[in-house]
């Protein structure tokens, strides 16, 4: 418990045995008495954040302000590691202190956290703390099992976008903003509050003033940019009293390439630029400041929240604790820092990569394998594979058995086998030593041929699409097999471009074939089609995708158009309704639904969709809908509602069809007075946005609501 454990640290500077104390008795850190257990808990990752682009690791070139403020106050770890340069797997590993080969997130997009998972949001619920969370990506939508526990998701993304994926995501100032509105009207209960921001994720492209201040590195832009918006929730805190009630946690997923190794973005390698992160912890007034340079991943960050809060730690959490760092303890031995990335096997048929960080070595399990000693080489510039390699064996065999152990559902010992090392091969665990790895390419050599495709990503970008065309030609000429998925997504972009709807679809199809575990090649095609117009062929390949992937709902989303298109409202009805269980705030999707809803006839359920959207706050800023659910109303006779809502929508656009309409519903309810000022406004000012049609109905109702009065 952290009583005990913060006991231990001040009693050990002076040599006394450290007493037991109930759990009930604060703590004392210093002169200050403290009990965290009742503190709020803010959790905030910022998404693909290198630890050394912050002014409190050192980057004397960052605008961070409020971190480098909250660092200062508070325990700055000199050495926290991701386990996986990837968002949802990692941020799965932070929320139930497991490495993703146990939980089983091994990738974006198409893993699911299990049900049966135990999350950090779940126990500090249990707790009795309200859960929320915002996340600013799709990639953390709710679907993707991260929602449990939390009383409020907030994955809506601000999206215009029907069908969302990796791209949808929403700007910082979006997630801050709806924290602090948040703050402001909500009760006086304890919360765990987790806020992810999205920025300073690729492309770069961070707001004024941030975009000229740092044109010439906009990833620092972005990242003074987040600070910003943090600062300014760290004010509403000390505008609220709650600066000294909360625990403030802040991290990241992942790092970012530059080109160090070859990389530039992540997610395929695993070198410290990819790994190391800034992990900053305070509670002002509770946590003495200090600098821990002892090693820590994500994966502990968990049961040293449970231990801070007086929270059991699960069975099955293989993270360790690290309450009393943030008390001033050391620690005997260096912690071992598991680490993997299979976006390569899983998108590219390349070989896994796994590794483990310890002592000062670091070892990656790769076709090419690469040792590196970080205490003489942080910058891993120099493999040492083949001069140590009793560290080669030593590394990789506890690699191994830290594998294995995730193997057995029960926690029952046996003896390790030829067989069982054979099953972690194939299960594309590990790549060294296994036979099959002198078939499949090493993320190394992968990473040069993804350098090769960003050059035709460019010049798609810039419409250079000859040019584009001939790159991918000669990429095909140099290479027997180009064993990279987005080789083919380019080729299909560049044919499709170009008009060629044939070679567009045959370039999806040699994709299907190349990558036949992917699901994602059949979308994109089916999607390709749809927009073609051959909707049955598009049924029959998203029917292909959810027989393999039964929650892929971009593809349950595809079959709901497909219906439409052939007149089967109901079964579209059907299918919008199973995609919006899987993504509850998608407001595009909920506006489909009702459309089709009122196609139906059932007017009923459309406006109950409405309505919600409207009372959410999800159809600010859209006048257009809030006059179609003003309309919906009025159908029903609710004129109140459907005047208040008409108010709402004029005040943001006062057009010369919101005026008419206005019109029409106050004389249907007899106020014929407001009617004649609403239909004359859309006359004298905005007549000339109205059709003749609209035009003669005007001046025919003037006419006739001004002889009644």
């Amino acid at each position: 418990m952290l009583i005990a454990v913060v006991l231990l640290a001040a009693m050990s500077c002076s040599g006394e045995a450290a007493p037991e104390v109930a759990d009930s008795t604060p703590a004392t850190v210093g002169s200050a008495e403290i009990d965290l257990r009742d503190l709020n808990l803010l959790l905030i990752t910022i998404d693909t954040l290198r630890a050394d682009r912050l002014g409190c690791y050192g980057d004397g070139d960052a605008e961070t302000p409020r971190l480098d403020e909250l660092a200062r106050g508070g325990v700055r770890f000199e050495n926290a590691y991701s386990h996986v340069p990837l968002t949802l797997p990692s941020h799965g590993t932070l929320f139930t202190g497991r490495y993703p080969f146990a939980h089983g997130v091994r990738n974006n997009g198409n893993y699911f956290l299990r049900e049966d998972e135990t999350t950090l949001a779940e126990l500090m619920r249990g707790r009795g703390f309200h859960t929320r969370a915002t996340v600013a990506t799709y990639i953390l939508s709710g679907k993707f099992g991260l929602a449990q526990g939390f009383d409020h998701y907030d994955d809506a993304l601000g999206s215009g976008e029907l069908i969302r994926g990796f791209s949808s995501d929403v700007d910082a100032d979006v997630v801050a903003d709806g924290f602090e509105t948040w703050l402001q009207e909500g009760g006086d209960e304890p919360f765990f509050a987790w806020l992810h921001f999205y920025d300073p994720h690729q492309p770069y492209a961070p707001p004024a003033p941030f975009d000229q201040r740092f044109a010439e590195d906009p990833y620092r832009g972005e990242v003074a940019y987040v600070d910003r918006e943090i600062g300014g929730i760290l004010d509403q805190l000390e505008a609220r009293g709650l600066a000294e009630k909360t625990l403030i946690v802040v991290t990241s997923d992942h790092g970012e390439g530059f080109g160090e190794h070859g990389e530039v973005g992540h997610g395929i390698l695993a070198y410290e630029e990819d790994l190391r992160i800034p992990l900053i912890v305070a509670a002002p007034g509770h946590l003495e400041r200090r600098t821990v340079t002892e090693r820590v991943g994500l994966v502990d960050l968990m049961p040293t929240l449970l231990e801070l809060y007086g929270i059991e730690t699960p069975a099955g959490v293989q993270g360790q604790g690290f309450a009393g760092l943030l008390a001033g303890a050391d620690e005997e031995a260096a912690r071992d820092v598991y680490f993997e990335s299979m976006l390569g096997r899983d998108e590219n048929n390349w070989a896994p990569l796994t590794g483990l960080i310890s002592d000062q070595h670091k070892y990656i399990s790769v076709p090419d394998r690469e040792l590196y000693d970080l205490g003489q080489d942080p910058g891993e510039t120099a493999n040492v594979f083949a001069e140590r390699k009793n560290v080669v064996r030593r590394v990789d065999r506890a690699l191994r058995e830290l594998l294995l152990s995730s193997q057995e559902a029960d926690s029952a010992r046996r003896e390790r086998s030829g067989e069982d090392l054979a099953h972690l091969e194939a299960l594309g665990y590990i790549s060294s030593d296994a036979a099959q790895t002198a078939s499949v390419i090493d993320p190394k050599r992968g990473i040069r041929l993804e350098r090769e495709l960003q050059k035709v990503r460019e010049l798609v970008a810039a419409g250079a699409l000859k040019e584009a065309e001939a790159g991918l030609d000669r990429l095909r000429a140099d290479n027997e097999e180009v064993g990279v998925g987005s080789y083919y997504f380019l080729r299909h972009q560049v044919l499709a471009a170009k008009g060629d709807q044939a070679g567009a679809i045959v370039a999806l199809e040699a994709g299907m074939a190349r990558f036949p575990d992917s699901e994602r090649f059949g979308f994109l095609l089916a999607h390709y089609q749809l927009g073609l117009g051959r909707a049955d062929e598009a049924e029959r390949l998203a029917r292909a995708v959810l027989e393999r992937s039964p929650k892929f709902s971009q593809a349950i989303i595809l079959l709901g158009r497909t219906a439409e298109q052939q007149g089967r409202v109901p079964e579209a009805i059907a299918r919008y309704r199973e995609a919006r269980a899987l993504e509850p705030r998608n407001v595009p999707l909920q506006q489909r639904l009702a459309d089709a809803l009122v196609r139906s006839s059932d007017i009923a359920g459309a406006l109950e969709i409405y309505d919600g959207l409207a009372d959410a706050g999800d159809l600010d800023g859209k006048a257009g809908e809030l006059v179609k659910t003003a309309m919906l109303n009025s159908r029903v006779g609710r004129a109140e509602r459907a005047e208040a809502l008409f108010r709402r929508a004029l005040a943001l656009e006062p057009s010369g069809v919101h005026h008419f309409s206005f019109a029409l519903v106050l004389a249907q309810g007899g106020k014929i007075g407001e009617a004649t000022v609403q239909m004359e406004t859309a006359l004298g000012d905005y007549g000339h946005e109205l059709g003749p049609q609209q035009v003669q109905l005007a001046r025919a109702a003037l006419e006739q609501w001004k002889n009644a009065q």
